[in-house]
């Protein structure tokens, strides 16, 4: 099976240190999302994949080997940009037939690559469209097709999404996910949006100033950050100062909401996190919480409230038919702490 391997890459600009010792692996069909906020080095690390950029240590490998000494064009990869930069003088059909033209196939096969392609991605007779007529949307995908034609080996997308408005880009990034499963593409997938990482990606690497903060599953990130820094680039805000401490034989933690028990062994300082969807308001769960309700906001199929309570604001999420009281009135909260409560050190 072919795969990518990224091995400790270094990187720097001056003394900027854009990639520091970055490491992962891309099997094949799979698709990965790399995930961090702007400046994190998600495209600098496309750019030494691609052989676009030259790294200061480490290496890229592809199927067990270096490609160190292969130039970028001899590599097989595609790489499609947020601005698709598409040929305005040239038609759809030219304009995904640019780069089979470009690899010397017969025009019989790229007449034919290329209606196929058009209609994976959903655009089947646009082949002589004026792409300066076609919505956002349309001409994202004639870029999308535009660098699946050739059929690269690894497909990079850096931000494809990134100038497309919500609606489309939530309709849009499931429909990604399965054409690029449908081809079994492998693929990286840069972004700083959670949302269409985990919607498209089967893993995750998270990056925080050219480091990797975290790699896992979709679920798995979400569910257990590895640090403090993922926990809030996530949105997970309920992070409060503790201390871990032993009353007899149970470990429990000093918070400014009161003392909370836990599973986690070990004394000293930690910040405790209180996951935002696991409240409940049937007064089931081993932890009782009672504030006042300071705000609510309807968000569709789901409705956030603010809960106070010791002086702390706390954000919880609900199913928008929830019972709550309206706003400053008390509720009284509920939580099973062995899914609710996540120790970071």
């Amino acid at each position: 099976m072919k795969s990518l391997r990224v091995i400790n890459l270094d990187k720097f600009f001056g003394e900027t240190h854009a990639l520091d010792h970055v490491s992962f692996d891309v099997a094949e069909g799979e698709i990965v999302a790399v995930l961090g906020p702007s400046g994190c080095g998600k495209s600098t690390l496309l750019a030494v994949i691609a052989g676009l950029e030259i790294p200061n240590a480490g290496e890229v490998q592809w199927d067990g080997k270096s490609l160190a000494s292969v130039p970028s064009y001899k590599r097989g990869f595609g790489l499609m940009f947020q601005d698709y930069v598409l040929f305005p003088h040239m038609d759809a059909f030219d304009n995904v037939a640019f780069g089979l033209r470009m690899a010397g196939l017969a025009p019989e096969v790229v007449r034919q690559r290329v209606r196929e392609t058009l209609a994976l991605v959903g655009l089947p007779g646009f082949e002589k469209r004026d792409v300066n007529t076609l919505s956002g949307g349309e001409q994202q995908r004639v870029a999308l097709a535009r660098s699946l034609a050739p059929q690269p080996q690894l497909l990079m997308l850096d931000e494809p999404l990134g100038s497309l408005d919500r609606t489309l880009r939530e309709r849009l990034m499931f429909e990604l996910r399965e054409i690029l499963r449908r081809l079994h593409q492998t693929a990286i997938y840069v972004t700083h949006d959670q949302e269409e990482a985990f919607a498209v990606a089967d893993r995750v690497v998270v990056m925080d100033l050219g480091r990797v903060a975290q790699i896992g599953t979709p679920q798995a990130v979400y569910s257990r950050p590895a640090s403090l820094f993922v926990a809030r680039f996530l949105g997970l805000d309920n992070l409060l100062p503790g201390k871990v401490g032993k009353d007899g034989d149970q470990f429990t933690i000093e918070t400014p909401i009161g003392r909370l028990s836990t599973f986690e062994q070990g004394l000293g300082s930690v910040t405790v996190l209180i996951r935002p969807d696991a409240a409940r308001l049937d007064g089931q769960g081993e932890l009782q919480l009672e504030g006042s309700l300071v705000k609510r906001s309807f968000r569709g199929n789901t409705c956030r409230a603010v809960i106070e309570t010791n002086g702390v604001r706390l954000t919880f999420e609900f199913l928008s038919n929830a019972p709550l009281p309206a706003e400053g009135e008390r509720v009284r909260l509920s939580f099973d702490p062995a899914q609710a409560i996540q120790i970071l050190r």
